[in-house]
């Protein structure tokens, strides 16, 4: 009973704030910004998991020592998060009725372990998705993303050879989403110092059927801003807007402004092509 409350003191303990990435940035100075992205995608801004980051290392070597090793600090903590909070964990497991589940998400919710996405309300509700359940604590879904489907390997090879197993091919994917909050945050201060072309007042993302739109931020009288975010492909290109295009039909959404975000670069007949339409911001990473 002691050491199970040590636990959920832990999880508890360390979970009790978290840096947004502005903070984070400033809490690794050294850093590139791309790299502080990943370490925010990775563990998220809570300040005793930053603290435990060596900035000196690489972002393998860091998830390997913290992670990936049975002594790491990290290790067992997404486990005494949720532990901290659910009494009976083997309940929330797959393989029940629709209705069962809806009751344990909303637990879960209650909780803040996961959160409901909604599509960012707009004339196209036929060509929107309802809402999409997602793991709301970065590091927690970091782990239950590639750790815990393969607790039985991680057993079985070094950490590093996990790393290159399991973590390396798919990181890229997993990080989108939480390049797309970053941009997002930078429109925030952006519209907070008055910078946007109008004040917002709701902003989100449009969840499409067969496209999204990753950043849609609003002004009161239904003005839009348009965001959208390249995290891993090699350029940001005319072809991708024209598919971010497509998506805004979907959702019946027009707008004057569009802030295009990319961690890479920009497509050079983009970028020529933006010289010309005034309605179109390049941000790269340097900016950010």
């Amino acid at each position: 009973a002691t050491q199970e409350a040590a636990e959920q003191f832990k999880g508890s303990e360390m979970k009790l704030e978290s840096l947004n990435f502005l903070e984070a940035v400033r809490h690794f100075e050294s850093l590139p910004v791309a790299e502080i992205v990943r370490i925010y995608g990775a563990i998220g801004g809570v300040p005793a998991y930053l603290d435990k980051w060596d900035a000196t290392k690489s972002f393998k070597d860091n998830i390997c020592r913290l992670v990936l090793t049975p002594s790491g600090a990290l290790y067992g903590e997404a486990d005494a998060v949720i532990s901290a909070e659910l009494r009976e964990l083997s309940a929330y497991a797959t393989g029940f009725s629709r209705a069962k589940i809806s009751v344990y998400l909303k637990n879960l919710a209650n909780f803040n372990i996961v959160e409901k996405v909604v599509s960012f309300e707009t004339g196209g509700w036929e060509n929107a998705k309802k809402g999409v359940y997602q793991i709301k604590d970065t590091f927690v879904n970091f782990w239950f993303k590639f750790v815990y489907p393969n607790m039985s390997n991680l057993y079985l090879l070094s950490p590093e050879e996990f790393y290159d197993t399991y973590i390396e091919k798919e990181l890229d994917a997993y990080l989108e989403r939480y390049f797309r909050e970053v941009c997002t945050e930078y429109l925030l201060i952006l519209n907070q110092m008055g910078q946007l072309p109008f004040t917002i007042k709701r902003v989100g993302t449009w969840i499409g059927k067969t496209g999204r739109i990753d950043i849609v931020a609003q002004s009161e009288d239904r003005r839009s801003i348009i965001g959208f975010c390249n995290w891993d492909k090699p350029m940001m290109t005319m072809d991708m807007c024209e598919n971010m295009a497509m998506a805004m039909e979907q959702a019946r959404l027009t707008s004057d402004d569009y802030y295009l975000f990319s961690a890479t670069d920009f497509e050079p007949a983009l970028q020529s092509y933006v010289v010309r339409d005034p309605r179109f911001k390049l941000i790269n990473m340097n900016e950010l």
